[in-house]
């Protein structure tokens, strides 16, 4: 059962079917326990027409690509899966990390292939936790209505960010951070897309634009206008408004922030 409340947002928690209704069931959880600590929870969760006994012609979303990836409330267990090695896990490809019982969803943060230890990002509650390979699996989405699973794949956002910045992306984990934030929260987001998984990737295309010129502003002008005789660079413990990084960074007598000279595009 896919959770909802915040702090369990994009885990999947296991439980069996204790009773049902049209477009219901009554799942008693193995791991979630009341608040005596001994009786196992017990919840209604709402099901689609597919599963519940009211076929939709809806019902059927496509889930061949990340951003096309539908998420329903309630699947079978995943089965094994014959697939690349934790080890050989990609930037941006879509994973379920083992934790506390459940498995969340989530995406591979770095570039480290071939580690035992990779970092793994969820945009659902937007942390970042490192994880031995061995309690990591490749994200699958069940189709209700072939009964079929199908792999996530690459994450629609990490892919663009990745081909905005050259490949660079896995270096300034920070700022691809900032930015998914910034735009999760756009009118256009919540609008035209509203979960991480779903939209096309022409949409996600067009609003990334939209979103990394807004973070970027400063550099046609917003702050580079601004840069006077009176700025000073310096080592200091600040970090670059832009990569999130620290060094040498120049600071402007009219803007609070702080940037490295590569960063704004100024030499």
């Amino acid at each position: 059962v896919r959770q909802l409340e915040e702090g369990l947002r994009g885990s999947w928690q296991t439980g069996s079917v204790i009773g049902f209704s049209e477009n219901t069931r009554v799942i008693r959880y193995d791991h979630f326990v009341d608040e005596d600590g001994i009786t196992n929870c017990v919840e209604r969760v709402a099901v689609s027409g597919t599963i519940g006994g009211a076929p939709s012609s809806s019902a059927r979303v496509p889930s061949a690509y990340a951003a096309c990836g539908h998420r329903g409330r309630i699947r079978p267990s995943v089965p094994p899966f014959v697939g690349p090695r934790p080890k050989d896990f990609w930037y941006g490809l879509c994973v379920d990390a083992l934790y506390e019982d459940g498995w969340w969803e989530g995406v591979v943060f770095d570039n480290k292939v071939g580690s035992g230890d990779r970092s793994v990002f969820f945009p659902d509650e937007g942390d970042e936790v490192r994880f031995n390979v061995d309690r990591l699996r490749l994200t699958r989405d069940w189709d209700q209505v072939s009964g079929t699973w199908t792999a996530r794949g690459t994450w629609a956002f990490l892919a663009l960010v990745n081909e905005l910045t050259d490949g660079t992306a896995a270096s300034a984990p920070l700022w691809v951070k900032q930015l998914w934030y910034n735009l999760r929260s756009t009118d256009g987001f919540l609008r035209r897309i509203s979960e991480w998984t779903l939209g096309e990737p022409s949409l996600w295309r067009t609003l990334m634009n939209k979103a990394v010129s807004d973070h970027t502003s400063f550099r046609s002008g917003t702050c580079s206008s601004r840069w006077t005789t009176k700025s000073s660079g310096h080592e200091s413990d600040s970090i670059c408004s832009i990569c999130h990084y620290g060094g040498f960074l120049i600071l402007c007598d009219q803007c609070p922030s702080s940037f490295h000279l590569d960063c704004v595009n100024l030499k």
